[in-house]
């Protein structure tokens, strides 16, 4: 599979700040949220390859109640506990859950790593899914192998082209930062002037569905928006 697309569920935001950029900075796409009735509405809206909790949530329901409501929902989905609580006695309480793992925050990042590229990769060889972005009722983006789809026309994205297109898809009608956007493409933080020559690429790719637009405002700020 192409870009990992990670649901982050963490209320502590320094810690979740910070382990963001970690796996941006790996080639994840990663969206972090602080409560669980958020995560639950990007889960459906978004509908990520994984889904990454904390168990010590803020709010009237933790992440135990989250993990019960995605499963419930969609067997076999990739749910991975990241959390501080390692004790035998939590891990078989979200494993007997049905998560494919719990990963202590204390884990060495390489092997923390490894374990999630582990998961979603086995995850998508078991059902073989192909992640599909509808963005207008003309046109669509399918994530896994780069094709975007206008009426009866489609073309291959390549590249920054493809990997800028899949961000702005992620956060479909919400401004993106030009941090973000640049973690994404290059793995560390650019000029914004080096953004405008994807945009421009996109923006010309999208011109024949006058439904989507790309947007911009001052600080390097972008959105794909739609009807």
């Amino acid at each position: 599979m192409s870009v990992i697309r990670i649901l982050y569920v963490e209320d502590d935001l320094d810690f979740g700040c910070m382990t963001k950029v970690f796996l941006d900075q790996a080639g994840f796409l990663v969206e972090l949220t602080t409560n669980v009735e958020e995560a639950w509405k990007l889960f459906h809206t978004r509908r990520p390859d994984l889904l990454l909790v904390d168990l010590d949530l803020e709010g009237s329901k933790n992440g135990i109640d989250l993990i019960r409501q995605i499963i419930t929902e969609v067997k076999q989905y990739p749910v991975i506990v990241y959390s501080s609580h390692t004790d035998p006695a939590t891990v078989i309480t979200t494993i007997e859950l049905g998560v494919m793992d719990h990963i202590g925050k204390d884990t060495d990042r390489e092997v923390f790593l490894a374990k999630l590229r582990n998961i979603a990769k086995r995850n998508y060889s078991q059902t073989g899914e192909n992640p599909r972005y509808e963005l207008s009722a003309t046109t669509t983006y399918n994530q896994e192998n780069g094709v975007l789809t206008i009426g009866s026309k489609s073309h291959k994205l390549k590249g920054k082209d493809m990997r800028l297109l899949q961000l702005l898809c992620l956060h479909f009608n919400e401004w993106v930062s030009p941090k973000e956007l640049s973690f994404g493409l290059w793995g560390m933080e650019k000029n914004i002037g080096e953004l405008k020559r994807y945009i421009g690429h996109l923006r010309q790719e999208l011109s024949e569905d006058p439904a989507l637009s790309i947007e911009n405002k001052h600080g390097g700020y972008y959105k794909l928006q739609g009807e």
